[in-house]
């Protein structure tokens, strides 16, 4: 039993520290990307005596500099998404790992999985390369990126703006340093917020699914409220810790909260957008020992606590 929860700890710690470590990264490859755009083509555009950018061939050339910047941050941005990838293997062998201590996962059924899984994603294991035109693809492409550099770069040489004024424009934008995003960050958070917590339900999904498992843990962290978040959402404060069977949990598909994502499965969006909670699925006998070890089945915990005014209202 101990090695059971000690299994889920696991994949809830490298789903957090995996998060935590792509935000990084990707700001750090923000950060690279906006300094060789400024090497490459801000410090070569031409002004003119009043630091006017010029309207001529000279600066729509280094305008056109743009594909090969992005040729040199693609290659950088290759290297991201193979972590990526690295770290989604990873998850999936902590997953089967779990599966292995509440259950017997076959060799051919690891297998399936985890093809079934990365290829969704856009990654062929058999040929260990990235599928065009899929997910994964996509992500490395960042082609909506590219063009938004290169629209701000047009338009402030056929403007015919400041060039100072434009840099600092430019920079501010890029960077973003007032909320910490910025077109790199932004792109990835948008498609990649929860990308392990989503990844990590997945998993339990197929191996679910495959093994008959009827009986899941609602697991992960309970986020306390912050200047910039609200906490834990009331959905997933009341379910953190608790077993749950599989009926109980599809009843919650017809039920409604701040938060959920409409016409979804719950068993794969927890408690709905940028949820990082998690399914552990266990065997009917294994449920049993934690109701025999005070687990209730079923049970909700008591509302989360609202914040009161000095008047304790």
């Amino acid at each position: 039993m101990s090695d059971f929860l000690t299994q889920i700890s696991q994949r809830e710690r490298f789903s957090e520290e995996s998060a935590s470590a792509l935000e990084r990264n990707v700001k750090a490859l923000q950060g690279a990307l906006y300094s060789l755009v400024v090497e490459r083509i801000l410090d070569n555009l031409e002004t003119d005596e009043n630091g006017l950018i010029k309207f001529t061939v000279s600066n729509i050339n280094v305008q056109n500099k743009v594909g090969f910047v992005w040729g040199v941050h693609q290659r950088r941005t290759n290297g991201l998404v193979k972590w990526v990838i690295e770290k989604l293997i990873k998850l999936f062998d902590l997953n089967t790992a779990y599966m292995n201590a509440v259950t017997s996962v076959t060799d051919s059924l690891e297998q399936r999985a985890r093809k079934k899984l990365l290829l969704n994603l856009g990654y062929d294991i058999d040929k260990r390369a990235i599928v065009p035109d899929s997910w994964l693809a996509n992500l490395a492409a960042q082609a909506e990126v590219k063009q938004r550099v290169a629209n701000r770069i047009s338009t402030a040489i056929q403007s015919r703006m400041p060039l100072a004024r434009f840099r600092q424009e430019f920079r501010d934008d890029f960077l973003d340093t007032k909320t910490g995003l910025g077109y790199l960050s932004r792109y990835f958070n948008q498609r990649t917020f929860d990308l392990f917590q989503q990844f990590d339900r997945s998993t339990q999904a197929v191996y679910r699914e495959q093994l008959k498992l009827g009986y899941a843990i609602y697991s992960g962290t309970i986020m306390q409220p912050t200047k910039k978040t609200k906490g834990t959402r009331p959905f997933c404060w009341q379910r953190v810790g608790n077993l749950y069977d599989l009926a109980t949990i599809e009843s919650w598909n017809n039920d409604h909260w701040s938060g959920k994502i409409e016409s979804s499965d719950v068993k794969l969006t927890c408690g709905g957008h940028q949820c990082r909670h998690h399914w552990s699925w266990v065997s009917e006998q294994m449920a049993q020992q934690l109701q025999k070890r005070g687990r209730k089945l079923n049970n909700l915990n008591p509302p989360k606590p609202q914040k009161t005014n000095s008047n304790g209202n």
